[in-house]
């Protein structure tokens, strides 16, 4: 049987992202604001007698990815979250500027069973665009990072908004109505992170602590810095194929540190699971530091680099209403509207669950 050979990021979103990117064609590549818009077209669906959608949305909605917290420049931050995000979602919300892309028409013909002829028909056109702040800059993002987003370790999740117009046509009478444009009813980021994803905040965040907003781990994490992201995409391919193996203990670690924040004993439970995560991260240190001071990764300039990190656990009781009430805000939105919510109140009962925020410092260093 055929397989996918393997990727070091999601293999469903590679799948999804292969198939639309494969489609730029040369001329529009060489313009940074065509290959926004084409890509929000190619992932836009309004197929006839379905409501309009995101198009990958059916093979990615029972899963969970992490998301980018803001709506700013994200720079480096897939090479720099790459060893903890098995695939980072970048989005904006619909408080951005709108930005047609097109419309999409249908039509259903009715045909009468007597006479065979035309008896009526219905028609709809969804005039559709979606909502970035600045399409050049989202496009040279797309292409610069073809390559991650190919191995399914980044990609980008348009927010629609649609205006659709009807009408209808049977033995010689005509209705008509149309619909304010609204914003799509579809999969978010904040889907994602309900369903067990972690917010990557880059900004250096200091959040205020409470039991309910617990600092759970310090740690600085290892990475490869000056190479681009093609390189950086068959570095993760061919040089660490420990990653994967990295991100399924980290999987486990995260359910065991939600049973220690949730223990009686709790700083004593999760102090016992500290060796363990530094033993990991030493051993892909050692891989790392020793894979760029020779071949290929030595050749290309690559440098090991460390990225000071906290993670942070927030009871999914505050975090919840925070994230379904702003989508993807700014850090300091985020971390201002948890602090005046655990000030303030009210909140629910505590019921175990956390959500978790990967915090990176602004700058990486040498690896220590």
């Amino acid at each position: 049987m055929w397989r996918r050979p393997d990727v070091p990021g999601d293999q469903d979103v590679a799948r999804q992202m292969g198939r639309a990117l494969k489609r730029l064609p040369a001329d529009v590549r060489r313009n940074p604001v065509a290959v926004a818009e084409m890509y929000g077209q190619l992932m836009f669906s309004g197929a006839q007698r379905r409501r309009p959608r995101f198009l990958a949305e059916r093979n990615l909605r029972g899963k969970h990815f992490d998301v980018a917290m803001g709506e700013g420049d994200f720079g480096g931050l897939v090479q720099r979250s790459a060893w903890i995000s098995e695939s980072l979602i970048l989005s904006h919300g619909t408080n951005a500027p709108y930005r047609h892309l097109g419309k999409v028409h249908t039509q259903t013909v009715y045909t009468d069973p007597d006479t065979l002829q035309c008896d009526g028909s219905d028609e709809r056109t969804v005039h559709y665009g979606m909502h970035c702040p600045d399409l050049s800059a989202l496009g040279s993002w797309v292409i610069e990072h073809e390559p991650m987003i190919r191995a399914g370790l980044c990609w980008y999740l348009p927010r629609y908004s649609t205006r659709s117009e009807f009408s209808s046509q049977y033995k010689g009478q005509t209705n008509r109505s149309s619909f304010d444009r609204a914003p799509m009813e579809q999969i978010t980021v904040v889907d994602y992170v309900l369903r067990g994803g972690r917010l990557i905040d880059s900004s250096g965040s200091e959040p205020s602590q409470h039991p309910l907003v617990r600092t759970a781990l310090q740690v600085d994490l290892p990475s490869v810095q000056g190479v681009n992201p093609r390189d950086f995409s068959s570095i993760m391919s061919e040089e660490f194929r420990g990653h994967k193996q990295f991100k399924y203990f980290l999987r486990s670690f995260l359910l065991s540190m939600s049973a220690a924040l949730n223990a009686e004993q709790s700083q004593s439970e999760i102090n016992k699971l500290r060796p363990g995560f530094d033993d990991r991260i030493s051993a892909l240190r050692v891989d790392i530091d020793s894979a760029v001071r020779s071949g290929p990764l030595a050749a290309a300039g690559a440098r090991a680099t460390s990225t000071a990190a906290l993670l942070v656990a927030v009871a999914s009781s505050v975090a919840d209403p925070v994230l379904r009430s702003l989508g993807p805000a700014s850090p300091e939105t985020f971390w201002q509207s948890i602090r005046e919510r655990v000030e303030s109140g009210p909140h629910g009962a505590h019921n175990g669950t956390w959500r978790y925020v990967w915090i990176l410092d602004r700058k990486s260093g040498a690896l220590r």
